[in-house]
């Protein structure tokens, strides 16, 4: 005897809703953050803020320039 076609498929789609289930749905994770990872995320964020500092020592003058005539009274 032969099953009809759309209990077949619905037995597919529910395969397949599990499978992309169990694929994309992440699980707890048992993980370990070490003490190097806090500083190397120090390092980063002074990294970050040195990096920053010498962008605006290196282009202050057109960083001034522009505010300059942002602000200027319009003649």
């Amino acid at each position: 005897m032969k099953r009809p076609v759309a209990r077949r498929s619905l037995f597919a789609q529910f395969i397949t809703f599990a499978a992309l289930y169990y694929l994309l749905v992440p699980s707890a994770a048992q993980a370990y953050i070490d003490p190097g990872t806090g500083s190397l995320v120090i390092q980063m964020i002074v990294a970050g803020v040195v990096a920053a500092g010498f962008a605006v020592k290196a282009f202050w003058h057109n960083i001034k320039s522009f505010a300059l005539k942002l602000f200027r009274k319009s003649r």
